[in-house]
C-alpha cells in the first residue's frame, strides 16, 4: 500500500516526509493543474460493501499510481462506505468518498492529501480596522517550512506557506497569530503595530517519529527491536573533554564510563554491559560508516548524533568488530535548498583548571617528630636529638623564611587553562552541499609540564548528480601534540613523589646557606656542575623517592605527535524507488613522530642519567574500509499493512603499518639543539616492525512490520580475519529479534490519552571477537649470533622466537535481551527497561609457557569463559509551564561479572606491587578481583596476640606481631598467617551506577546540570602503603599522628607508628576502600539574546555561558580522586597514584550568523 499514515501526530520517515513535501511544494505551480487534469481522466473502478475509510483507499492505489497523505486521528473508520462505482475517474471518486464525511481533499501531482473540512472566511478588503499583514515561516536552521498553517486566533481566518515559507493574510489591527505544522511547536505572535514577521518554529521532539541511525542504515525509532539508545550532538557540547565519549558518561544506561587519568589528552574507559573478556573490552566506533577505534580526533561540535547500540541484534551486523558494543556516530552535513543561505556557526569556551583534591600533609618540624617517634618506636632511640632537630629547623628558617619546609603538592600542581575554538560553515544549493568546521583545543595540565594540543579540520559536501544518484564526499586532518608526565609508577612517578618525599628536602641544592651537619653529607654538593642546570636539584634525603620536580624538568622535553588524514566518498543509485546501491570507500593515513630526551645528570643514587638519552620513532598506518550494499525497502498492503526492508552487503577492511625507532645515549651537551640523535655518541640502537591484515565480510538483514505492531528482524554475518590459521578463519555470526507494539491493540484504545506508546522486545545474537595478536596462529624464527658456541666463537643459527598456535579460533559472545518502551501523555513521559545476559565463550587467553622453553612470548589459545547479567533502566519527561521548559532525565545500570571457566588453566594475577600481587582472576569470581589479606582490627595487648584463636578455636601465629599491629584473619584455619590465607577483598566493578540530567528554559536562559553515581565498588588505596605506612620513610598526612594507635591512644583502625611496620604493610582490606561516589559533573547556566536584537547586528542566534565541570564530589575514598580505571581488564581499581581528575570552570559563547 502507498498511503502514508501519520498516528496520532507521529511522522513517520520524518525526514523522507519532509522531502516530500518541499518537492511537492516546489513543483506545486507547475503541477496542480496536471494533477487535476489526470485526476479527472484517469478513470478506474471501486466496488466496495461495507468498507472502512483504509478500505477503500486500498483499492484505488492498486489502480492508480497515487499516494495518500492522511491522519489517522483525522478518519472515522466506524463510517463506512458502500460503492459501486464503474469507470470513474479519481476525482469522482473522491468526491464521493468526502461527501459525507468530515474529509476534504487536494492533489498535487501523484499525492492526494486528506485533512480536517476548514472553512476560511474572505474578509472583505473593505472592513474597517483590518491589515494586511505578510512574513515568512523558517524552522531553526533558517530554511523556510512550507504549508505550515497561519490562523487568526479566535477566527477561522487563515491561510498556508507558500513554498518559500512565506504567507500573506488580511487580519485585525491587534490580531494575534497562532503557527502550527506538523511535527513542530505550535507558536503565537502579535500583530499590533507590524505588518511584516519573522517567525521561527522548532521542532516538537515529543511528537516526532526520530529517524536513528543503525549499522549500515536507518530505522524509524518506532521499528527498533534492539536496545539502542541515542544522543544528541548538541548535548555534547561546551563539555570540556578530549573525546566526545567521556561526554557521555552518566547520559546512558548500561555504558559505564570512567577517566583513566586526568593527564590532557588521556582517553577514558568505556565499557558496554560490562567486561566480556580479559582482552580488548573497547566498543567499536563507526563514524559516518568508517569503523574507528577510538574518536578522540573528532571534534564534538561536528557530531549530529551518537547510538549506542548494546544488544547482539544491533550488533551483530558489525560482527567481529562488535563482540563489546557499537558507538554510531553521524556528523553534520549541510542542507540542499533553493535560499543558497550561508549558515557560519562560532563556538567558544575557555577557563581554568585546578586539582580537586589535596593531601594535607605533615610540614617539616612535623615530619621530624613523626620520624622521631618512628625511630623510638622501632629502635628505642629518637632519630635525633633535640639540638639537631634545633639545627634543621634554624637550617629550613634561614634559607626558607619558616620551618615548614616544601610542600611538594604546591611545586607540581597549577591552575591551568584550558581553550577550545569552533567554526563552522555551512551552504547548500538546489543539487549540492557542504559543511566545513575548523576546531582548536589546547588544554594544559594541573600538573606542569604536561599539556594537549588538537587541530581539527572536517569538510562533508553532498551531490545530488541526478534524480536517482548521490555523491557523498568527507575529509578530515588531524593533528595532536601531547606531551605527559611520568605516572602510575612507585619511585619515579611525579604525582607519587610529590605526596611521599619528605619536606625537609629542599628543592634545589644550590646557594644554601648554614647547612646543618647533618644534612651535609645528604645532598651531595660535590656533584653541583654549573654548566649542567639539572644538578642543581637537591636529591631526596630520607627515601628511594624522586625529586618530582627534577623529574618534571628531566622530562619537559619527550612529545608525542601525530597527524592523521581521513576521507571517504559514498555513492547513492535509486535503482528503483524501492531498491538501492549504496557503495562506500573509506581511507585513514595515521603517521606518529614521537620525540625523546633525557638528559645527562647526576642528582643523587635513586635519580640519575650519566648518559643521558635521544631517541626518535615514527609510526605509520594506512586503513582501508570497502563496502558494498544493497538495500530492499517495500510497503504493500497484504492482510494488513506490510513494510520489509532487506539488506545485503559486503565489506572488505584492509591494515598495513610499521613502526621504526632509533636511539642513542652518551650526550655531549643537554643544549636544546642538541637533542637529535647524531649529537650522541655512544650505544646505538634501531629497529622495526612491519605487520598487515585484512578481513572479509559477507552480511544480511531482514526487517519486518506488520500493522506497525508486530516487528521482526533477523541478522547474519559471515567474517573471514587474518588473524586466524586457514582452518579457523571464517566465523559466522546470527542474530534475531522481535517486538510486539501493544499500545496499537485496540484492547488499549481506550488508554490512548495515557499511552502513547508501549513495546516489548526480545533478542538473541552472537558475535566474535579477534582481539589478538595478527600471527597468532603461526610460529616464526630469527637469525642470532648467541645460538651455540663453536671454534671459541659464538655462531650464527635459527631458532624459534615465537611460539604460535595453528588451533586458535574465534572467541564468541551469545547475549539475549528482553526489553520494553513506554511513553505515556504524548510521550512527555517516557521509560525504557532492559534485561541481559551476555555470555563469552572461547575466550583468547595468553597461556604463560615455562622460562626453560627460552620463548618470549605466552602463545594464544581459547581457555576461558565470562557471564555479564545485569538490569538496565531509564526515565526521562519533558515538560512546560507557561515560559518554563523543563527536561528530566534519570538512569539506572546494575550487572555483575562471574568467570565461568579458564579452560582448566590456572589462574590470572595481575597488577604487582613492591612484588605483591593484588588482582586475581579465577572461576566463580569476577574478572581481576582484589586479593589479599583480611584484618579483623588490631592487637590492643601481648595478651591478645598471645591468645589468638582462628574460627575453629585453633591457636593463630602471626609471625612478628607486636601490639598496635593488624590482626589477620587465618583464612584457610592452618593456624598460620600466611600467602595461602590471602582471599577475596573486593571487585572494581560497581553494583549499579545512575545519572542524574536536567535542563530548564525560560525566557531565553537556560541551566544544564549533570549528575553521575556509582556505589558498591571497591578501590585499592596503594598509596597509603607508603602515606599510612608509619615508618616515617615517606611523609604522611596529618590526621596519621592523630589516629595511630599508641598505648595510650587505643586505635582499631590505624596499626602503630614504627620504623619496622613490615608486617602491616602487606597487601590487605586495609587498602581496600568503598569507592562510591556522586558527583556533578557539568553544569551550565546560559543566556540567549533576543532575535529581534540579534536581527539587527545580523545574527540569528548568541548564547553566552558559564559552567563548571567536576564541580564536586561526594565520596568516603580517601584517594585524590574515586573515579579509577584501566584500559586492561586485570589493572582496574588500583590507585597507584593517578593523574587527579581536574576541577575546571568555564565561560562560553555559541554565536550563529
Amino acid at each position: 500500500m502507498n498511503k502514508i499514515v501519520i498516528l496520532r501526530g507521529f511522522i513517520p520517515g520524518k525526514i523522507v516526509l519532509t522531502m516530500k513535501f518541499i518537492v511537492i511544494f516546489m513543483l506545486a505551480g507547475i503541477c496542480n493543474a496536471f494533477a487535476l487534469s489526470h485526476a479527472q481522466s484517469e478513470k478506474i473502478t471501486v466496488k466496495a460493501k461495507d468498507a472502512t475509510f483504509n478500505e477503500v483507499v486500498s483499492i484505488i492505489e492498486k489502480q492508480s499510481s497515487y499516494v495518500f497523505f492522511y491522519k489517522n486521528r483525522d478518519v472515522d473508520n466506524s463510517y463506512r462506505f458502500n460503492l459501486d462505482m464503474t469507470d470513474k475517474t479519481v476525482k469522482e471518486i473522491l468526491e464521493v468518498m468526502t461527501q459525507n464525511t468530515s474529509l476534504s481533499y487536494s492533489v498535487s501531482d501523484k499525492y492526494i492529501f486528506f485533512d480536517r473540512k476548514r472553512t476560511i472566511e474572505l474578509v472583505s478588503e473593505q472592513q474597517p480596522q483590518q491589515k494586511v499583514v505578510t512574513g515568512k515561516v523558517t524552522d531553526v536552521n533558517g530554511e523556510p517550512v512550507i504549508g505550515a498553517n497561519i490562523i487568526e486566533k479566535g477566527t477561522s481566518n487563515g491561510t498556508i506557506t507558500d513554498v518559500n515559507g512565506s504567507f500573506s493574510l488580511r487580519v485585525a489591527l491587534d490580531a494575534i497569530l497562532h503557527v502550527s505544522y506538523i511535527g513542530y511547536l505550535p507558536y503565537e505572535i502579535t500583530t499590533t503595530g507590524q505588518t511584516s514577521l519573522s517567525v521561527i518554529i522548532q521542532e516538537d521532539t515529543k511528537t516526532l517519529d526520530e529517524v536513528v541511525v543503525v549499522g549500515y542504515g536507518t530505522m524509524k525509532k518506532s521499528d527498533l527491536t534492539g536496545s539502542v539508545a541515542s544522543v544528541k550532538g548538541e548535548d555534547l557540547t561546551g563539555i570540556p573533554v578530549r573525546s566526545a565519549s567521556e561526554a557521555l558518561q552518566g547520559k546512558v544506561p548500561g555504558v559505564t564510563i570512567m577517566s583513566t587519568g586526568g593527564s590532557p589528552g588521556t582517553p577514558p574507559s568505556v565499557r558496554i554491559r560490562g567486561i566480556g573478556t580479559v582482552n580488548g573490552n573497547d566498543p567499536l566506533y563507526v563514524v559516518d560508516g568508517f569503523p574507528q577505534s577510538d574518536i578522540g580526533w573528532l571534534n564534538q561540535n561536528d557530531i549530529q548524533s551518537m547510538e549506542i547500540l548494546k544488544d547482539a541484534s544491533a550488533e551483530a551486523i558489525y560482527g567481529s568488530r562488535g563482540a563489546n558494543g557499537v558507538v554510531i556516530i553521524t556528523t553534520k552535513k549541510g542542507t540542499m535548498s533553493s535560499t543558497h543561505r550561508m549558515n557560519v556557526n562560532l563556538d567558544v569556551y575557555f577557563g581554568k583548571q585546578n586539582v580537586t583534591k589535596k593531601f594535607d600533609l605533615l610540614d617539616a618540624e612535623e615530619f621530624i617528630d613523626y620520624r622521631n617517634l618512628a625511630y623510638t618506636n622501632g629502635t628505642g632511640q629518637p632519630w635525633i636529638s633535640s639540638s639537631d632537630k634545633q639545627q634543621l629547623l634554624d637550617f629550613l628558617k634561614n634559607n626558607f623564611g619558616s620551618t615548614k619546609g616544601t610542600d611538594w603538592q604546591e611545586q607540581i600542581f597549577q591552575s591551568a587553562p584550558i581553550r577550545n575554538y569552533n567554526l563552522s560553515i555551512s551552504n547548500g544549493t538546489e543539487k549540492t552541499s557542504y559543511y566545513s568546521s575548523l576546531g582548536y583545543m589546547s588544554q594544559d595540565g594541573i600538573v606542569k609540564e604536561s599539556d594537549f594540543k588538537r587541530v581539527s579540520w572536517r569538510t562533508t559536501v553532498d551531490n545530488q548528480l541526478t534524480s536517482w544518484a548521490r555523491l557523498s564526499s568527507n575529509f578530515s586532518i588531524v593533528s595532536q601534540e601531547r606531551r605527559n608526565v611520568v605516572e602510575n609508577t612507585i619511585y619515579d612517578g611525579t604525582i607519587f613523589s610529590s605526596l611521599t618525599v619528605d619536606p625537609v628536602t629542599p628543592i634545589f641544592r644550590t646557594n644554601l646557606n648554614n647547612v646543618a651537619p647533618l644534612l651535609a653529607n645528604l645532598l651531595l654538593i660535590d656533584k653541583i656542575d654549573a654548566s649542567n642546570p639539572y644538578t642543581a636539584y637537591s636529591p631526596v634525603f630520607f627515601n628511594n623517592r624522586a625529586n618530582p620536580v627534577a623529574q618534571l624538568d628531566i622530562n619537559k622535553n619527550n612529545r608525542w605527535k601525530d597527524v592523521t588524514f581521513r576521507g571517504g566518498s559514498t555513492l547513492d543509485i535509486d535503482i528503483f524507488k524501492w531498491l538501492k546501491y549504496r557503495g562506500t570507500v573509506n581511507l585513514s593515513i595515521y603517521r606518529a613522530n614521537p620525540e625523546y630526551f633525557t638528559p645527562s645528570y647526576y642528582i643523587g643514587a635513586y635519580q640519575n642519567n650519566i648518559d643521558g638519552y635521544v631517541g626518535a620513532a615514527s609510526y605509520f598506518s594506512n586503513y582501508t574500509v570497502i563496502d558494498n550494499l544493497l538495500t530492499l525497502d517495500k510497503t504493500y498492503d497484504w492482510n494488513g499493512k506490510q513494510h520489509t526492508t532487506f539488506l545485503l552487503g559486503n565489506s572488505v577492511e584492509m591494515t598495513k603499518g610499521g613502526a621504526f625507532s632509533a636511539s642513542k645515549t652518551g650526550i655531549v651537551t643537554n643544549a636544546e639543539s642538541q637533542t637529535v640523535i647524531d649529537a650522541a655518541t655512544k650505544n646505538p640502537s634501531a629497529g622495526g616492525s612491519k605487520y598487515n591484515g585484512s578481513m572479509v565480510s559477507y552480511f544480511g538483514r531482514l526487517f519486518h512490520s506488520w500493522q506497525d505492531r508486530y516487528l521482526l528482524t533477523a541478522t547474519l554475518r559471515y567474517d573471514g580475519s587474518s588473524s586466524f590459521g586457514i582452518g579457523n578463519r571464517w566465523g559466522v555470526f546470527p542474530s534475531a529479534s522481535a517486538a510486539w507494539v501493544f499500545s496499537e491493540e485496540s484492547f488499549l484504545k481506550n488508554m490512548d490519552s495515557h499511552l502513547s506508546n508501549g513495546k516489548l522486545r526480545l533478542s538473541w545474537g552472537q558475535i566474535g571477537n579477534q582481539a589478538i595478536d595478527g600471527g597468532a596462529y603461526r610460529s616464526t624464527y630469527s637469525l642470532n649470533s648467541g645460538y651455540f658456541f663453536f671454534n671459541g666463537i659464538f655462531q650464527l643459527a635459527g631458532g624459534k622466537s615465537y611460539m604460535g598456535n595453528p588451533n586458535v579460533k574465534w572467541e564468541t559472545t551469545e547475549q539475549t535481551d528482553l526489553g520494553i518502551d513506554l511513553g505515556f501523555f504524548d510521550n512527555k513521559l517516557t521509560f525504557v527497561g532492559d534485561l541481559f545476559y551476555k555470555k563469552t565463550k572461547d575466550m583468547l587467553l595468553q597461556v604463560p609457557l615455562p622460562h626453560y622453553l627460552g620463548y618470549t612470548n605466552n602463545p594464544w589459545t581459547n581457555a576461558g569463559s565470562i557471564e555479564n547479567k545485569g538490569i538496565e533502566l531509564s526515565i526521562n519527561y519533558l515538560g512546560s509551564t507557561g515560559d518554563l521548559n523543563y527536561s528530566l532525565g534519570g538512569n539506572f545500570f546494575t550487572y555483575s561479572n562471574k568467570v565461568l571457566s579458564l579452560g582448566g588453566g590456572q589462574p590470572l594475577y595481575g597488577v604487582g606491587y613492591d612484588n605483591k600481587t593484588i588482582t586475581k582472576t579465577e572461576v566463580g569470581q569476577p574478572v581481576g578481583y582484589f586479593y589479599g589479606l583480611k584484618t579483623n582490627g588490631i592487637f590492643q595487648s601481648q595478651q591478645e596476640i598471645d591468645s589468638y584463636k582462628n574460627a575453629e578455636g585453633k591457636q593463630v601465629v602471626q609471625d612478628k606481631a607486636r601490639p598496635g599491629d593488624l590482626r589477620y584473619v587465618d583464612v584457610n584455619n592452618d593456624g598460620i598467617i600466611s600467602d595461602a590465607d590471602r582471599t577475596y577483598l573486593g571487585s572494581p566493578f560497581p553494583k549499579f551506577t545512575f545519572g542524574l540530567n536536567a535542563s530548564f528554559d525560560y525566557k531565553g536562559f537556560d541551566l544544564l546540570m549533570d549528575f553521575y553515581g556509582v556505589q558498591g565498588n571497591t578501590i585499592m588505596n596503594m598509596k597509603k602503603l607508603d602515606l599510612y605506612s608509619g615508618t616515617a620513610y615517606y611523609n604522611a598526612p596529618k590526621d596519621l599522628m592523630e589516629n595511630a594507635w599508641s598505648e595510650t591512644n587505643k586505635s582499631n583502625t590505624q596499626f602503630r607508628i614504627t620504623t619496622d611496620n613490615s608486617t602491616n604493610v602487606q597487601v590487605s582490606d586495609w587498602l581496600a576502600e568503598d569507592g562510591s561516589y556522586f558527583q556533578m559533573k557539568n553544569i551550565q547556566i546560559g543566556y540567549r539574546l533576543p532575535a529581534n536584537l540579534l536581527k539587527k547586528i545580523y545574527m540569528q542566534e548568541m548564547r553566552i555561558w558559564i559552567g563548571a565541570y567536576n564541580l564536586f564530589t561526594l565520596t568516603k575514598y580517601t584517594g585524590m580522586s574515586p573515579e579509577i580505571a584501566d584500559s586492561r581488564p586485570l589493572f582496574n581499581g588500583v590507585d597507584i597514584a593517578f593523574y587527579p581528575q581536574a576541577r575546571q570552570y568555564l565561560i562560553g559563547l555559541s554565536v550563529k550568523f
